[in-house]
């Protein structure tokens, strides 16, 4: 059997809530499967769109509240029986980014993992002083 290569580069969390997708005016609902920073994976039975086409989603984050929505814009990366995965294009500056970091970090098995993971793709990694080499290091 051949070396399948894992190229995921941010911790997935096991999430099973609703899934919106809005293709070519039509609505489409699935079952979000697992989620990451970057991307998430939906069990799709109605239709199967095609390899990078991208489309406006909306993930349920709360059914007692309505209004609790991530909505991105995002790319079909991957298609299988199962489903699709996608990768997030953008994401909707609503609180839809907070929303998904408190999904992904409440889920997740590794939190410190996951903390690192949200500095890093938000950009706030921190930076250490060597005063002694007069030099700077991030982690």
């Amino acid at each position: 059997m051949g070396d399948i290569t894992n190229r995921r580069t941010c911790t997935r969390a096991i999430v099973r809530v609703k899934v919106r997708m809005l293709i070519e005016g039509q609505e489409f609902f699935g079952w979000l499967r697992d989620v990451s920073l970057k991307g998430f994976f939906m069990q799709l039975d109605d239709h199967l769109p095609a390899l990078g086409t991208s489309y406006p989603i909306e993930i349920l984050v709360d059914e007692e509240v309505p209004s609790s929505f991530i909505r991105a814009n995002a790319r079909i990366v991957r298609s299988d029986k199962k489903g699709i995965g996608l990768e997030f294009l953008e994401i909707a500056p609503d609180g839809s980014q907070e929303r998904l970091m408190n999904m992904v970090s409440y889920n997740s098995t590794d939190s410190g993992k996951m903390r690192f993971e949200v500095r890093k793709l938000s950009g706030h990694q921190r930076v250490r002083i060597d005063i002694k080499k007069n030099k700077l290091g991030g982690d």
